[in-house]
């Protein structure tokens, strides 16, 4: 009999069992393992537990996680298809009675012959009557496992929540629970920002570690620790910064606080890991990566120049200045890098030249003994471009390169220059001209010489010797003299003279000359006019007020010397004993007295000077006796004022009342001594400044007598000239051009002429006290010019001219020039009145007379015609030529001297040493020599330039001598 309902019905159900017994088990272990993580997870988050600790709660998560899987299992085997208890399970499930299920699935499997066989087939019938009634969904019961999906949804819930509040808890226990052995940070509210700059470190550079924290509850302190091969080395504390703090939080507008902190790392090797830890908690594990490329931490270029050049190697650090030096220069760079070094190359290539096979690759090599450093060298032949780069020794290319432009050095043409006189000079017959020469060369001069020659006549050479500085042949300079009387040289001849310089350049030597200069021979008397056209009355009058402006400041602090003696003397005790305010007092004294000493020696010198050049006026004599007498005047004031200051030093240093009584006799005596501050002194000086101004005031009439004087004499020319055009009653083109011409130099005449009269007018009436007969005199002139309408003559020729009346322009002309003729005749400005300059100096009338001619001799004086000599220059007569003069030694200003050009001072005259060869600083090589004029005046209207003045020329020289090479173009 078949058992196929009944078989269906206990397999069905059989297996429903089994899967919902073992799903509910499975879902009851998740539940117990997920509580169980969740508490673990909140343990080591707030416990933080070390590694024994994590091992310890893993152990607990495993072993729970095994019984669960076991439970799972053995549930699992007990709901395995039995077909007997699932029978059972069926009748009690379903309230079966009499064990219909159960005797079927029993009898059906015995087949023994002890068993009826019509029971077990009555039994089986009974059974599969049961099967075909029941369905095996109506046998499962669900609630367990309905109530281990709700345990497992609660607990999956209860996990999603806690994850959504926090789920950084999360990210930090469950790896540490994964990795126990991982040193993982245990969780910690704090959140670390953390990063290191620069953003790529080098080896052997620095490197800043960085971080900024925010969380609840801030550390107020951090340090990082470095984990090296698993060894955690000491924390290093951070440096808090306040600064950064407050940026971070304006820029970005954050509420939330946060701490940032800063470590230096001053030397960077290898990689390393390292962490941030706080008393709040610690961060994961960073790495500061070490980038091993090569950097340039130095390099230097040596120059090694030419054997010619005598110059010592030069080096300097390699930046972006260009390598310049001479050709033939050897180059050689070192460099030094922070990682050891494999090698590398140098790229040389052409200013212009792309051209990849004309570029020049030298290999840089390292150093044997110290593999950081390494060198590479090459002979400067051509300007261009270099390029530098490394390679580490394991093939890691450098992070960085050199670039740089190569520059040849020209060398350049030697410099030489004739320092002094001026290109253009004036000189009396027989005086030797003293000339200086500077020569430069940026390497070295070999030899200079100086060519003369008289007239047209050929030149001869002479060779000069050099002196140079300290032996550096680049700058040097020679003094040479030209014998006027060797030359036979005369009033107006014309000496032509230059220099020649070679420098050292091998091979064949560069050579360099000086445009031709020329020396005007003239007369002594011609001399002598044209210094008194440069040094006028009004000249010796600012000197002298000069001179009574230092005297009077040498008296205001020699009463203020005698005011601090009686000071001393009154403090100073019976027994001479002094305190330290007096002795300071004393040592202040000694400072003043020898201060004062000193001044009124260089006054003493610099009038002792003056009073020695020679005289140009009549007048000058007296007034150089007075200027000799008050120098040694002085030089015993200052010869007092030493010995009291001796006297004060042994007061204070033995404080003895012989000591004392001697710095007091000391102290009477310069008391005593008052000149040149004493009333005889000052009335001598009184009468010399009255003497002078009156003096000046003739000087201002003569001047514009003079200026009267020339105005006739041109018009009397004028008029000649105006006669050739009298005898056309009708003037032709070229004519009345002519005539125009002839009418404004009339016009410029009218105009000088009534400039010097209105002039003269003022002259007059200010002198009309001090020179009462000459003031009237120049008066009188002026009313005749009026009076005799010689101003409306002139205009009258000037009309008659334009409009091309050639007779009568020439009778207006001619005219004016006979009226300014008698007037002159009549009454000159410089004769009349004479007599208001007697007792001026004490001179007699005649040598006053002399005077006043010698005026208006040097008011007239022009350089005298050169006659057809000479080039570029010579030939020029009169106010036209520009020069300076050398000759006896002529007045200026007080404490200088001699003038330019005066024999014996020609070093102060611009023949001193010239500042050349310093060395222009990157390759050695010299700026060139740098020339410098200083012009003077020659001559009544010549305006020529003051040049450095000699005592500062030193100065100036290294002025625009710096000046130069700042210049260059690097």
């Amino acid at each position: 009999m078949t058992t196929a309902q009944m078989d269906q019905l206990i397999q069905r159900t059989g297996r429903s069992l089994w899967r919902t017994g073992v799903a509910a088990s499975l879902l009851a272990m998740v539940s117990l393992v997920a509580a169980a993580v969740l508490a673990v997870i909140v343990i080591d988050a707030v416990f933080g537990l070390n590694v024994y600790g994590l091992l310890a709660l893993d152990g607990v998560l495993l072993g729970l996680i095994g019984v669960a899987a076991g439970s799972v299992i053995h549930r699992g085997r007990q709901n395995q298809a039995q077909r007997r208890r699932v029978a059972m399970t069926i009748e009690d499930r379903l309230d079966i009675p009499d064990n219909r299920l159960v005797n079927a699935v029993d009898l059906s499997t015995q087949t023994d012959a002890g068993v009826s066989r019509p029971l077990r087939e009555l039994a089986i019938e009974r059974g599969e009557a049961v099967a075909e009634s029941v369905a095996p969904r109506s046998v499962v019961d669900k609630t367990p496992l309905l109530r281990a999906i709700k345990t497992t949804m609660t607990v999956a819930l209860v996990a999603l929540a806690f994850y959504s509040l926090n789920p950084a808890v999360f990210h930090a226990v469950l790896p540490r629970l994964a990795m126990p052995f991982a040193d993982l940070p245990a969780y910690t509210p704090l959140r670390f920002e953390v990063r290191v700059e620069p953003g790529r470190v080098y080896v052997g550079k620095p490197a800043d570690i960085r971080v900024a924290i925010t969380g609840p509850g801030l550390p107020g302190g951090a340090s990082v620790v470095f984990v090296d091969d698993g060894q955690k080395s000491p924390g290093l504390a951070m440096y808090r910064d306040v600064v950064s703090e407050k940026n971070t939080a304006v820029e970005a507008g954050q509420e939330e606080a946060a701490e940032h902190y800063t470590m230096r790392v001053d030397r960077v090797e290898d990689d390393r890991a390292f962490y941030i830890d706080t008393p709040g908690g610690r961060s994961k594990l960073y790495r500061l990566i070490a980038d091993r490329a090569p950097l340039i931490e130095d390099a230097r270029v040596t120059l090694k120049h030419p054997a010619y050049t005598g110059w010592a190697d030069t080096s300097r650090a390699l930046t972006g200045r260009a390598i310049r030096g001479l050709a033939g220069t050897r180059v050689e760079i070192t460099i030094n890098s922070n990682v050891p070094l494999g090698g590398g190359e140098l790229r040389l290539t052409g200013a212009d030249d792309d051209d990849p096979s004309d570029m020049q690759i030298e290999p840089v090599v390292p150093n044997a003994v110290d593999d950081h450093v390494a060198g590479v060298g090459f002979t400067l032949e051509r300007s261009g471009r270099f390029e530098l780069s490394l390679a580490g020794l394991d093939g890691v290319p450098g992070a960085e390169s050199v670039v740089g432009e190569l520059r040849v050095v020209p060398d350049r043409l030697p410099k030489v220059d004739v320092l002094s006189p001026d290109r253009q000079l004036v000189v009396p017959e027989g005086w030797p001209v003293d000339v200086a020469i500077g020569v430069g060369d940026d390497i070295g001069v070999s030899k200079a010489q100086v060519h003369v020659g008289l007239n047209d006549q050929p030149t001869h050479e002479a060779p000069l010797e050099l002196s140079y500085r300290k032996g550096d042949r680049t700058a040097g300079h020679a003094d040479h003299t030209i014998e006027l009387k060797g030359l036979n040289a005369t009033a107006g001849d014309v000496v032509k003279y230059y220099a020649v310089a070679a420098d050292n350049h091998p091979g064949s030597p560069q050579v360099t000359e000086t445009p031709v200069h020329y020396a005007h021979v003239i007369t002594m008397q011609q001399y002598m006019d044209l210094a008194r056209s440069r040094y006028r009355v009004e000249d010796l009058q600012r000197e002298f007020e000069e001179i009574r402006n230092r005297l009077a400041e040498l008296e205001a602090q020699r009463e203020a010397l005698l005011e601090a003696v009686a000071d001393i003397e009154s403090q100073a005790d019976e027994d001479g004993a002094l305190s330290d305010a007096q002795q300071a007092a004393i040592d202040k004294l000694r400072a003043s007295l020898n201060r004062y000493a000193q001044q009124a020696e260089n006054l003493a010198q610099d009038l002792a000077e003056r009073s020695a050049q020679a005289s140009l006026y009549e007048f000058e004599e007296p007034y150089k006796q007075m200027l000799n007498q008050l120098s040694e005047q002085l030089r015993a004031q200052a010869e007092q004022a030493e010995s009291l200051a001796e006297a004060m030093k042994g007061m204070g240093v033995n404080g003895t009342p012989e000591s004392r009584d001697a710095a007091a006799q000391a102290a009477g005596t310069f008391a005593m001594m008052d000149e040149p501050f004493g009333q005889s002194s000052e009335q001598q000086t009184q009468r010399a400044e009255q003497d002078l101004e009156k003096l000046a005031l003739a000087s201002a009439m003569i001047e514009q007598g003079e200026r009267i004087r020339r105005v006739a004499l041109e018009q009397a020319e004028l008029a000649v000239r105006m006669s050739g055009l009298a005898e056309s009653v009708t003037l032709t083109t070229e004519q009345q051009a002519r005539a125009e011409a002839l009418a404004q130099e009339q016009a410029k005449l009218r105009e000088e002429l009534a400039e010097a009269a209105e002039a003269l007018s003022v002259a007059a009436t200010e002198a009309g006290e001090a020179l009462p007969n000459m003031s009237a005199g120049a008066m009188a002139v002026v009313d005749k010019i009026e009076g005799m309408g010689i101003i409306a003559t002139q205009s009258a020729a000037e009309k008659a001219a334009r409009a091309g009346r050639g007779g009568l322009a020439h009778q207006a002309a001619l005219k004016a020039a006979d009226d300014l003729d008698s007037l002159l005749s009549d009454s000159g400005p410089a004769m009349a009145g004479d007599s208001d300059l007697d007792g001026c100096f004490n001179l007699p009338r005649q040598r006053m007379q002399n005077a006043m001619n010698q005026m208006m001799a040097g008011m007239n004086a022009g350089v005298p015609s050169m006659g057809r000599q000479g080039g570029q220059g010579a030939g020029m007569s009169g106010s036209l030529a520009q020069m300076s003069m050398m000759g006896p030694g002529v007045p200026g200003p007080p404490g200088q001297g001699a003038e330019d050009g005066a024999r014996g001072d020609r070093r102060r005259a611009g023949g001193g040493r010239s500042g050349l060869g310093e060395d222009s600083g990157e390759t050695g090589d010299r700026p060139e020599y740098l020339q410098m004029h200083s012009s003077t005046t020659a001559g009544e209207s010549v305006a020529a330039r003051q040049g450095v003045p000699t005592e500062y020329r030193e100065q100036a020289e290294a002025y625009f001598r710096r000046l130069a090479e700042e210049s260059r173009v690097e």
